[in-house]
């Protein structure tokens, strides 16, 4: 699978945002932290974005936007998103809301967009090209307009008879359904090598390397917690001066994993999970399972001889043995942020609401100097939001990877990059954010005695 990193995102009258606005990961003429960047051939691009703001200013408001264009172009607009529109007009609701992303994948850069009525549950537009960065040039590969759709008109690149029938039946199936969009219906489907119909695995390909967290959900696929990954973990934790010296896994019967987790529902649907899988794959196999206070492993190489442990956490100087519920929520949330440290994908877009919660500022600006450290020479990239200060530091992240997020008058929110204050190297720039020369901090009214 080739490298696919984002560039730019762009979304008009949704939440929070009325105007249309950009967030880039596209680099300034900046000089300094140059290990910040990404090479993808003739273009770099930044390895962090970290979004600003004060309460309610709309950062959260930043990452639904980009996680409902994605949802909207897997499913289709459904019943839970045809109020997201921007609220500050009443008419809103009836004009368009945009959504557009630029990415690179498999070699290719990409712009893919569509404008919809979100209220109405209809795509209005729907558009992907090519771009050649050397000349600043872009290609169709297809537009379509919901109203008006035609198959030999939708793309703009050559077809064969039986890639044209195809994309005929798509459309066909859409005709009526509105909600959807074509990139949708494609992204599951399979083209000939020597089709021209194979550049949309290119950009499904792009879509399935990102992955978008909340603040109430472990950004960890729980993989990472393997017996090999272990000691490693251990040191990690250590370093961030959690107290813990060793983790590891005890052994218990699943009667007691029932009786811990009391779902009865949920032990069935694992037996019937690991059934299925033993007759596509026979031999050993595993997964790990989160609960609301522990961390559980189940393996073995048959129904019949499933074994279950428990995460078991031992700390310095004490000969207690201590379970994950006894761990501070701080430490709970270092073991979210594990996956990223530990992941062994190298093509990966991580998009993370509120990094900081539950996290000493010390703890979340070591955690960027590991994430510098460890990514040099990988394709990953990390966008956030957060209120956290300590990391806004010039020997710690480019100018042009912090972004602030401002409510104005009218109740919209705008977007826009610290590069555009053109900061010298040896500017404080948390100081300057909290003096309120960057804006993105809370304003409050005077009151009256």
């Amino acid at each position: 699978m080739g490298v696919s990193m984002l560039l730019r995102f762009s979304v008009g009258n949704v939440l929070s945002f009325n105007e249309k606005v950009s967030f880039s990961m596209i680099p300034s003429l900046q000089k300094s932290n140059n290990s910040n960047l990404i090479s993808l051939g003739s273009v770099n691009v930044l390895r962090f974005g970290v979004v600003y703001g004060a309460n309610a200013s709309g950062k959260s408001n930043f990452i639904k936007a980009f996680h409902l264009g994605l949802r909207i172009i897997s499913k289709g607009i459904s019943n839970r998103v045809v109020n997201d529109y921007c609220k500050i007009s009443e008419s809103n609701k009836s004009n368009v809301s945009i959504f557009e992303y630029t990415f690179f994948s498999e070699g290719s850069f990409f712009s893919y967009g569509f404008s919809c009525i979100l209220s109405q549950k209809r795509i209005v537009d729907e558009w992907l090209y090519t771009i050649n960065p050397a000349n600043d040039t872009e290609k169709v590969l297809f537009l379509r307009e919901n109203e008006n759709v035609n198959g030999k008109s939708v793309f703009q690149i050559q077809l064969t008879t039986e890639d044209l029938s195809r994309v005929n039946t798509y459309l066909l199936d859409m005709k009526e359904k509105h909600h959807l969009l074509l990139l949708g219906q494609l992204k599951d489907k399979k083209f000939d090598s020597n089709s021209n119909l194979k550049i949309i695995e290119s950009v499904v390909s792009w879509l399935k390397n990102i992955d978008v967290t909340y603040p109430d959900e472990p950004i960890n696929n729980l993989e990472v917690l393997h017996e090999d990954n272990c000691e490693r973990i251990s040191r990690i934790l250590s370093s961030f001066d959690t107290g813990i010296s060793k983790i590891y896994f005890e052994k218990i019967t699943l009667d007691e994993l029932q009786h811990r987790i009391r779902q009865t529902e949920l032990i069935q649907e694992i037996r019937e999970m690991f059934i299925e899988r033993f007759e596509k794959h026979p031999g050993k196999l595993g997964m790990l399972l989160r609960g609301k206070d522990e961390f559980y492993k189940i393996e073995g190489t048959s129904i019949e001889e499933l074994e279950v442990s428990v995460l078991r956490l031992n700390h310095h100087n004490s000969e207690t043995v201590f379970e994950f519920s006894d761990e501070s929520d701080g430490t709970r949330r270092m073991f979210d942020l594990l996956d990223i440290l530990l992941t062994d994908r190298d093509n990966v877009v991580f998009v993370i609401d509120e990094i900081e919660r539950s996290l000493h500022p010390v703890l979340l600006y070591k955690f960027f100097e590991m994430m510098k450290n460890e990514f040099v020479g990988k394709n990953i990239q990390i966008i956030v939001t957060t209120h956290e200060t300590h990391i806004l530091d010039q020997s710690l992240l480019r100018r042009d990877e912090v972004w602030f997020v401002e409510k104005e008058e009218t109740g919209a929110s705008k977007l826009y990059s610290l590069d555009v204050f053109k900061e010298r190297i040896d500017k404080n720039l948390s100081k300057n954010y909290l003096n309120g020369n960057y804006g993105g901090i809370p304003l409050f009214d005077k009151m009256e005695r």
